[in-house]
């Protein structure tokens, strides 16, 4: 993820140093999941996976966004989850939106043209 440094060699990430990327690039082309979460107010299971869109938000129009959401929900079987609440998820539940959020971020930055897989 690039928040510890190596303390030999170098850290880089398709190629490039790691230091050589700003903030916007790495969004686009890596995505963290946490080991724990905690968000401080409710929120919808499709604004959280919407979050992933984000690092793109000022590239992307509202029926990208909504493209990217329903198939990243629908990639991890969430479709049914869209419209409860996070925090009356399971945990593994809540890891498998996190995970759904992740992958729509790196699906975001492919659309604005920069991820490559």
């Amino acid at each position: 993820a690039g928040e510890l440094l190596s303390e030999t060699g170098e850290d880089s990430l398709d190629g490039l140093p790691l230091n050589s990327l700003s903030s916007k690039e790495l969004a686009d082309r890596r995505s963290v999941l946490a080991q724990a979460s905690h968000l401080t107010y409710p929120m919808r299971v499709s604004e959280v996976v919407e979050m992933g869109c984000y690092n793109r938000y000022d590239r992307m129009n509202l029926r990208q966004r909504e493209y990217l959401v329903t198939s990243a929900l629908e990639k991890l079987q969430l479709t049914n989850f869209s419209d409860r609440f996070f925090d009356t998820l399971s945990g593994g539940e809540q890891k498998r939106v996190l995970l759904c959020k992740c992958l729509t971020q790196l699906y975001a930055g492919r659309v604005a043209g920069k991820q490559q897989f």
